[in-house]
């Protein structure tokens, strides 16, 4: 039976789908760099900091001194752009929270950060491929076929997907490559703090070493960002367009 989502402030979530939902759409109504503004929205967002800071214990809490102000504002990591809410503290300082982790009430595990580890590794070589894809081969009207399906899409339509193997299959490999099949030591891994986005590496020579070998490894191709869920899958073996990494 689902639980509900109970916050400090006494707002009620039936479950953790209406609690996603509720900030999802609470994000939604503010632009970037705009002040969350609205006093209740404010004082669902305290509240979930307050949940937020009792399930990521590794970190500093997001609460800090205390909390002036929440804004919307683009979190913006290796390779992509997203948006998020970030925290002005009292004392001046900053730091972006995931609503969702804060939702679900449960920190990430060290094998979910690694992989953020990966791909933060990759992030700016994919987007540059993405770039340099549509650049030298779209049509005249900057449009590059979607592998799956032949449809044209337009630059923010595309997205540049793994095939077989999966990128989840490769960040696995690499870590076993490297013996940390039981663990990941410390040391490997950037730790929680202010304002950062995702994980990365600690030691960059670990970073290019995951290049490498997803470099070697990887089978790329532009597909659709929005995708029919009845069209083909994602998983299919077939590429008719592979993407080369330079």
């Amino acid at each position: 039976m689902a639980k509900p989502i109970r916050l400090s402030n006494g707002k009620c979530l039936k479950t953790q789908g209406a609690a996603l939902e509720h900030f999802r759409k609470m994000l939604a109504r503010y632009g970037d760099n705009c002040l969350v503004d609205d006093h209740d929205d404010h004082a669902d967002l305290i509240a979930l900091i307050e949940r937020y800071d009792t399930v990521e214990s590794d970190g500093p809490p997001k609460m800090g001194v205390g909390i002036s102000r929440f804004e919307r504002r683009l979190n913006r990591g290796a390779g992509f752009t997203s948006p998020g809410f970030w925290i002005l503290r009292t004392d001046g300082s900053i730091t972006d929270f995931s609503y969702v982790s804060a939702v679900r009430g449960v920190p990430k595990t060290l094998s979910e950060e690694f992989y953020d580890a990966c791909r933060n590794a990759i992030g700016p070589e994919l987007l540059a491929t993405k770039q340099r894809y549509f650049k030298e081969f779209s049509d005249v009207e900057g449009r590059l076929p979607c592998d799956l399906t032949d449809m044209p899409l337009i630059y923010s339509e595309a997205e540049l997907s793994h095939a077989v193997p999966s990128f989840g299959k490769i960040v696995a490999d690499f870590k076993a490559s490297q013996g940390w099949d039981a663990s990941i030591p410390l040391g490997v891994l950037t730790q929680s703090a202010d304002a950062q986005i995702s994980t990365s590496f600690i030691d960059p020579a670990i970073s290019a070493a995951f290049r490498t070998f997803h470099h070697a490894r990887a089978v790329l191709r532009i597909v659709a960002t929005k995708r029919d869920p009845n069209g083909p899958p994602l998983k299919t073996t077939l590429v008719r367009r592979p993407i080369i990494l330079q």
